[in-house]
């Protein structure tokens, strides 16, 4: 109410709320996940799926959706940046290792994984349309990567193979293998001879040779 009557002080209320991290942002994913469990109504035989129980969590749903997408944003929006002296590192959201980002993706798109699968197929839109946005994130990610390690930092092994696993996990798992396969491309073309790994899934899946990287 004193913000809608004073939209000046907008700006110096927003600069003293704690920024979030990915740590605090991923708890946060948490809680409106299991906000959208507790919209479930009732049912003894366990959820249903039906279009009575989708429009009691419909809102629950959206609000989980909106806030994945906010944080991609926040947290996404001027890439990897290398050093914390550029202007946009100034802004306090920006990611200046990989490992933030992934971290991020795959807490995110496991929540996302997990929201509910209807009976009636459009109401399955919420779903698909977060996951196609986690899957952009994901090829963003890797395309960033890349071009942060030609311009010389370095990555552990076991922290690229992780990334590799995760990744297949979801193209493996999350129903949705269209969305999650360039993705998956990008990163064993980037990365998977560079480090000598063979991604669970990509190689018997995916036609690696024969796409090109994108331009960075």
């Amino acid at each position: 109410m004193l913000i809608t009557q004073n939209p000046g002080l907008a700006t110096q209320v927003r600069d003293l709320v704690p920024k979030p991290t990915v740590n605090s942002a991923c708890s946060q994913l948490v809680r409106l996940e299991r906000r959208l469990l507790a919209a479930f109504p009732y049912n003894k035989s366990g959820p249903l799926a039906d279009d009575y129980t989708y429009h009691r969590v419909k809102p629950a749903l959206e609000e989980l959706r909106d806030t994945i997408v906010m944080y991609l944003d926040h947290f996404t929006h001027y890439g990897l940046v290398s050093s914390r002296s550029t202007a946009a590192a100034q802004t306090d959201n920006v990611l200046t290792h990989p490992a933030e980002w992934f971290d991020l993706l795959a807490q995110a798109t496991d929540i996302a994984m997990r929201m509910p699968k209807w009976d009636r197929k459009e109401h399955n839109e919420i779903r698909r349309d977060t996951l196609r946005l986690l899957a952009d994130g994901w090829l963003r990610a890797i395309m960033a990567t890349a071009r942060w390690s030609e311009e010389g930092h370095i990555m552990g092994r076991d922290m690229v193979s992780q990334w590799g696993y995760q990744l297949d996990h979801f193209y493996q798992n999350s129903g949705e293998p269209s969305l999650f396969q360039p993705p998956m491309q990008v990163f064993q073309q980037s990365f998977g001879h560079y480090y000598g790994l063979v991604t669970r899934g990509v190689s018997s899946h995916l036609p690696v040779e024969t796409t090109p990287v994108p331009s960075l």
